[in-house]
């Protein structure tokens, strides 16, 4: 998948036995997405995104990870 807002941010859906889970890259790290805040406001065409926060934890260390990402 690619946000619309951030096209350069990838998720990629990954199934594993029984579960799904979303995967990213997060702070330079490959990471398990766990949530995500978007900040917008309303604009002439629809919703302008001001910036977006995605938390995870990285796939190989369990560690918490966190980046901020505004839009161009």
């Amino acid at each position: 998948m690619t946000l619309v807002a951030v096209p350069e941010q990838q998720i990629t859906a990954r199934k594993e036995k029984d579960v799904i889970r979303a995967e990213a890259v997060i702070d330079g790290r490959p990471a398990v997405l766990e949530k995500m805040y978007i900040n917008a406001s309303d604009g002439l065409t629809g919703p302008k995104i001001q910036h977006l926060e995605i938390y995870g934890r990285d796939l190989q260390t369990g560690e918490e990870r966190r980046e901020k990402m505004v839009p161009k």
